[in-house]
């Protein structure tokens, strides 16, 4: 077992193993779902300024998950997607699949 030192307990060092935690847990949940559902998954979708603005995470989880990933049009994603539930809550949209933002809408 290595021991901490000067020389492996960097800022560096720590970045890359906070990025390795957030990758593992996020994994660990991947892992629990049923297979069937596992096996239709074709992109991971990454959500928040924490993937949005870190190329080295967006990295990690595409390797990890062993799937391309892509980030949403919009930036804001909570605040867009509490926009569309708001939308369709008043009947602005008839439905979710309806909304502004999904393939083939505006």
């Amino acid at each position: 077992m290595d021991r901490i030192s000067a020389d492996n307990f960097t800022p560096q060092h720590l970045v890359a193993g906070f990025l390795e935690g957030m990758t593992e847990e996020l994994l660990a949940y991947y892992l629990r779902l049923p297979e069937p559902m596992k096996q239709s998954r074709k992109v991971l979708v990454g959500s928040g300024n924490g993937v949005r603005q870190n190329q080295a995470l967006r990295s990690r989880l595409a390797q990890a998950f062993m799937l391309p990933l892509e980030l949403p049009k919009y930036a804001e994603e909570a605040s867009y997607g509490a926009a569309i539930c708001a939308g369709v809550g008043i009947g602005l949209y008839q439905d979710f699949t309806s909304a502004p933002g999904r393939p083939g809408h505006a």
